[in-house]
């Protein structure tokens, strides 16, 4: 993460009225980091171990539980660098602890089945795993992971309707010391029942269909 404090100096004087702009944007790339991880290295779940899966009487979801766990390891390790961070510029005691606690648990939810629907869509399509890097690369830019919204209709527009924002500011805002708004909070679990379902659902169709695209 210090490429992240890196660029929180390089930035910060395009939002000098933001004096915990740094803090953002450590914030900020660690929800992403986690999120985009979990979708693009989702992809490859299935095919990354093909041969286990071909050889070897394993379930699927061993395999999307294996990566699931690394993933919230290194989550949580990214998470710690946040504390230096809030302690340099004075704001560790504004957190809101049972509200990041609970944005890291909807997050750590919410990746399980992001994994299981990228896996299995890039098993059936090997076309998926680029076309999914491409679209995280986009939506890192139209997400105001780096970027505060100012209030312009565009930028409006782009937090409205992106779920990834949602997401971010699930667990930012505690961070920053800002309460979590309900809309937010519902918009948040309504998303992880909605993949939950999709993912569920379609590993229950497609989990005898795995072995033979693979």
């Amino acid at each position: 993460m210090l490429w992240a404090f890196g660029l929180g100096i390089a930035f910060r004087p395009f939002h000098q009225g933001h004096v915990e702009y740094v803090p953002y944007l450590v914030a900020g790339l660690s929800v992403w980091n986690f999120l985009s991880g979990a979708i693009t290295s989702g992809a490859s779940v299935f095919t990354a171990n093909a041969g286990i899966i071909l050889n070897t009487p394993t379930l699927p979801m061993q395999h999307v539980v294996r990566l699931w766990t690394n993933l919230n390891l290194r989550f949580v390790l990214q998470l710690i660098v946040f504390v230096p961070v809030a302690l340099y510029y004075d704001m560790l005691a504004d957190v809101r602890w049972s509200g990041a606690v609970l944005g890291l648990v909807v997050m750590s939810l919410i990746a399980m089945p992001m994994i299981l629907l990228a896996g299995i869509a890039n098993t059936y399509l090997r076309d998926v795993e680029p076309m999914i890097a491409v679209v995280m690369r986009f939506f890192f830019f139209i997400t105001p992971v780096f970027w505060i919204p100012v209030g312009d209709r565009l930028q409006t527009l782009l937090v409205q309707f992106n779920p990834f924002f949602y997401l971010l500011e699930l667990l930012r805002r505690p961070l920053l010391g800002a309460t979590v708004e309900s809309a937010t909070l519902a918009l948040c679990l309504l998303l992880l029942l909605c993949v939950l379902a999709a993912a569920f659902g379609l590993l229950k169709v497609t989990r005898t269909r795995l072995a033979v695209w693979l």
